[in-house]
């Protein structure tokens, strides 16, 4: 008996020990999380610069990559859903929908939910790519899917976002707003987040898709927001970036960039951290919106930063990958690639995963 409960100690010592270090944790979202933050609390994690593999699609890749159970999953401008080995980049399957595909997937029990340009929001298999069902919007989704509870939320250019059930494929429920909505939904206690090209910025009851409040800025919202400390931070075509409280759309800060914002905002320890179309990396205070660095790259930035333990992952139209100390916005390394890069990066086990226009699929450790 006493050796059978000595065994069982070990046992359950090496199972903490792994869990505490090592294990894959999954970026299985947009921006890592519903509260698109995209940041990701690891342990000795050094600066990934080193080309692991890479992986040649047949167009470029806005997509941002997601990763669950050490698979990769990403969309391409060549209409093709891939899903990818994360040790070494061989393909595992792949799907094609009627065209492009910009935005993120977001992976759930099994399934991959994502939306194409041929207007249809595919639920896929994880394991082999089947097609478990497809619902069909109006206009063509761009924006990144979210799941919430027992429904996947996104939005379309026919002007509306929507609820449909995860097993059923069947309508919950639809909200029209004025214009296209490229912006990808973020979920917080029962309530959604997103804006839309007729320059407001929207928060809708989870349940029902009944509005709570709007807020109205100077152009068009294509950014993503993020949720953090309360607030909901997101960039606008009018060249700001605002800081709202989530419970009522009160305005708290905006900060002015020198030309448009469509990069989402990420967020680690108070530092709140885009890209502008004006080529440079913001790092501003959360709780009043100054300044703290700004970073010019050689390009536009699209392209939504990650931060890790504080290093900030960003990709810019130069080409580059950028890896910059969250603490003063000094470089501490870059990689090139051969084309523009729109995707945001995404991590998972010490590896950065991102894509670029050049048609490849990067991981870098």
């Amino acid at each position: 008996m006493k050796l059978k409960n000595i065994c069982l100690f070990l046992v359950l010592c090496l199972f903490i020990t792994s869990c505490g270090k090592g294990v894959t944790q999954g970026w299985t979202t947009f921006r890592g999380n519903n509260a698109h933050t995209g940041n990701l609390e690891s342990e000795n994690i050094n600066v990934a610069t080193n080309l692991k593999w890479k992986f040649k699609a047949e167009s470029g890749i806005y997509s941002s990559a997601v990763i669950d159970k050490g698979v990769i999953v990403f969309g391409s401008l060549d209409h093709q859903v891939y899903a990818l080995n994360a040790e070494n980049g061989k393909l595992l399957w792949r799907f094609e929908t009627g065209n492009i595909i910009d935005g993120t997937s977001a992976i759930h029990d099994d399934v991959v939910y994502i939306g194409s340009m041929d207007g249809y929001l595919y639920a896929l298999d994880f394991k082999n790519g089947k097609e478990v069902w497809k619902f069909k919007t109006g206009s063509h989704v761009s924006g990144s899917p979210v799941i919430a509870g027992e429904v996947v939320i996104f939005g379309s250019y026919d002007h509306h976002i929507y609820a449909v059930n995860l097993e059923s494929g069947k309508e919950h429920w639809r909200f029209k707003t004025g214009d296209a909505i490229f912006s990808s939904p973020a979920v917080s206690e029962g309530i959604v987040y997103f804006g839309s090209m007729d320059k407001y910025f929207y928060a809708i009851d989870l349940y029902t898709g009944q509005e709570r409040w709007k807020f109205k800025t100077g152009g068009y919202v294509n950014s993503s927001p993020a949720l953090s400390n309360g607030l909901v931070l997101f960039g606008s075509r009018d060249t700001h970036l605002y800081a709202l409280y989530q419970n009522t759309g009160q305005l708290i800060w905006k900060f002015k960039a020198t030309d448009y914002i469509s990069s989402s905002v990420a967020v680690e320890n108070n530092l709140v951290v885009f890209g502008g179309r004006d080529a440079k990396v913001y790092a501003l205070d959360i709780h009043n919106g100054n300044m703290k660095w700004q970073f010019k790259t050689g390009g536009a930035i699209y392209s939504s930063p990650m931060i890790t333990e504080g290093t900030i992952y960003v990709g810019s139209h130069d080409s580059y990958l950028y890896a910059i100390d969250a603490d003063d916005g000094k470089e501490l390394a870059k990689f090139k690639t051969e084309g523009k890069i729109d995707a945001s990066p995404a991590m998972d086990d010490g590896i950065i995963y991102f894509g670029s226009n050049d048609k490849y699929l990067y991981a870098l450790d």
